[in-house]
């Protein structure tokens, strides 16, 4: 990979530094490392993650959206989800940058608004079940949203969105992304047969920042040293490694 592939695929140019993404950083600790990935499958289930963000994004700032089964689905189940837990937004806080100067890194949370009065960092995810990265994530987020602030965030949320299919004999999940369709629980020998698609929702409330702030920045000294060799190359990125 040249030292420009590099720098796009892995942070942001910002007030003339380089600075690693959130994402880039932690990915050293997914459960499935990349390169023992069905890239198939992975690139479906990315494609469906930026379909639920971009849809969220254009919900949240009021906008037209083209109606079919899946974002009908969707629409109700963002608008249950705001009207459940007293949701409070700001348009300037829907996808928004943010930037730890001393840590030296960078990112785009999904979202900052008030969860039942309390400021909070909201992150969009579509995976089947919660992964420890998450933690990671949005305490990075967290901090950098903190250092600038003028109110900082109080509390960091999950918004996972799932979207299947249900047996209705063995109570078996259908998933479809795209071309890869998974089925998972329920009974091998039934003749499944399946409900129309569910879209749901689960709002989780992550506790012990300061901890999961703590291994954010250790995942971040072992992205570092994993990709040392890379990083000397790049003069504007701001930290010697």
């Amino acid at each position: 990979m040249t030292i420009e592939g590099f720098k796009e695929k892995y942070g942001y140019e910002i007030e003339g530094m380089w600075l690693p993404r959130v994402t880039a950083i932690t990915s050293v600790v997914s459960k499935y490392p990349l390169f023992l990935k069905d890239r198939g499958h992975f690139e479906e289930a990315a494609q469906w993650g930026h379909f639920v963000h971009k849809m969220f994004g254009q919900l949240a700032r009021h906008e037209r959206f083209e109606e079919t089964e899946t974002t009908i689905k969707l629409s109700q189940t963002f608008q249950d989800w705001m009207f459940e837990n007293d949701i409070i937004l700001q348009k300037e806080d829907i996808e928004r940058r943010v930037v730890h100067a001393e840590l030296a890194y960078a990112g785009t949370l999904d979202l900052v608004a008030q969860v039942k009065g309390r400021v909070s960092v909201i992150d969009f995810k579509t995976g089947a079940q919660m992964s420890p990265e998450y933690l990671l994530q949005t305490a990075g987020y967290m901090a950098a949203y903190n250092e600038t602030a003028k109110v900082p965030s109080e509390a960091r949320w999950i918004l996972r969105i799932d979207h299947y299919q249900e047996c209705m004999g063995c109570l078996a999940q259908r998933r479809e992304r795209g071309s890869q369709v998974s089925v998972r629980g329920g009974k091998s020998s039934c003749n499944h047969q399946w409900s129309s698609l569910k879209t749901t929702g689960e709002f989780i409330e992550l506790k012990e920042y300061e901890q999961d702030l703590k291994a954010f920045v250790a995942a971040k000294e072992l992205w570092e040293w994993h990709n040392r060799a890379m990083l000397r190359t790049i003069p504007n990125y701001p930290k010697t490694v």
